[in-house]
């Protein structure tokens, strides 16, 4: 897949500062995994990065239900009581809306990421969704 990643990089860049938040990633689910394009404030290994499981992805959601996901308490979302490997990764909060290809479908998502837990705001919805969609028609799926 190509893309511009110095667009991806401000997005992630932009948007951690705007919403302060701990990290900022850019995902692209695949049908048994997701692949992290960039992001800032969370050091991921590569080979996690260009592979991680969807049992870690809470990205798939909102890629799945193409609509954006606010989650104060991974401990305790219904979406994620079957994946408690997101537990791992020491992920409390999580703020994510869909970015889309040039045709329209849901490719991935734009998220933020807190260690600790976060009420969001409805600001803090509006910044990530407006941060997504500079993204729409960047990536062409593949």
């Amino acid at each position: 897949m190509s893309y511009d990643q110095k667009i991806v990089d401000r997005v992630a860049r932009d948007l951690r500062e705007k919403i302060g938040a701990m990290a900022v990633l850019v995902t692209k689910v695949e049908h048994d995994h997701q692949v992290i394009l960039g992001g800032e404030g969370l050091a991921i290994p590569p080979e996690i990065a260009a592979h991680m499981p969807l049992d870690l992805s809470i990205c798939q959601h909102v890629k799945a239900m193409d609509f954006p996901l606010l989650i104060e308490d991974v401990m305790t979302h219904p979406l994620l009581t079957n994946q408690p490997m997101i537990r791992t990764l020491g992920i409390m909060s999580y703020l994510g809306a869909p970015y889309r290809c040039e045709r329209g479908k849901p490719l991935g998502a734009l998220c933020v990421l807190e260690r600790s837990r976060r009420t969001w705001t409805d600001e803090d919805l509006a910044t990530v969704v407006a941060a997504a969609k500079e993204l729409d028609g960047l990536f062409d799926p593949e």
